[in-house]
């Protein structure tokens, strides 16, 4: 909103600018004005000047909307009024484009910022949630050495030759076959894993074996259904 305010002020002082330059030269021209007269009217708009007519005066650093619409004037200045007023338009067109496209660079870096934000948050959600998942597993895993009943069925398993356990643990649900194998040495569970042979075998040790990846269940859960004098 600031900005097309601007560039109209510009546009109207502009405008204005050059029409007051083509009357005054017209009434210069047309004999209504001479030397003097203009003189006192410099004088009137501008005040006495201070300093000798001989010496140059010392040109003002002057920053702002003024400064830019003054350069702009200087660089039409003695041209016909209605190329003057063509150009200057121009000049104001090509400001206008110009704060346009910056605009737009700046909404599109807004917009990877609240991207790269975005991103950052659900890479935290997700670092957040495997450590809750891993620290729910540890409690667990924790909880289930410590339970007797358990730790004495896993010590029979472990006893026993692969094929015999395995078939024991085809009678067990999913959840308390995956008890017994988190809590196994590696190499035991491992061997009765590949007693899983046939299709349907396959098949069931493959859902258990996503489900290990997941937090164990409750050593209530583990115990459930279990009978070691299978």
């Amino acid at each position: 909103m600031m900005k097309r305010l601007l560039i109209a002020v510009m546009a109207v002082l502009a405008i204005n600018f050059i029409a007051a330059v083509g009357a005054t030269g017209w009434l210069f021209k047309s004999g209504r004005l001479d030397k003097e007269k203009v003189a006192a009217i410099r004088e009137i708009v501008f005040g006495p000047s201070t300093q000798p007519a001989t010496r140059p005066t010392a040109v003002a650093v002057a920053t702002g909307p003024s400064a830019r619409l003054a350069a702009m004037l200087a660089t039409v200045a003695g041209k016909p009024l209605g190329q003057q007023v063509e150009l200057v338009q121009h000049e104001l067109d090509a400001r206008s484009a110009e704060l346009d496209r910056r605009e737009s660079e700046l909404e599109d870096l807004q917009h990877q910022v609240e991207v790269a934000r975005a991103d950052v948050s659900k890479q935290r959600q997700a670092v957040e949630a495997r450590e809750l998942a891993q620290n729910q597993r540890e409690k667990e895993a924790a909880t289930l050495a410590n339970d007797a009943g358990f730790q004495s069925s896993l010590s029979l398993y472990q006893s026993m030759p692969a094929p015999r356990a395995k078939t024991l643990m085809m009678t067990m649900d999913d959840a308390t076959v995956v008890q017994f194998l988190q809590a196994m040495e590696p190499r035991t569970a491992t061997k009765i894993i590949n007693e899983f042979k046939t299709p349907d075998e396959l098949n069931r040790i493959q859902k258990i074996m996503e489900k290990m990846r997941q937090p164990v269940a409750s050593p209530q859960q583990a115990t459930a259904g279990v009978n070691p004098g299978q």
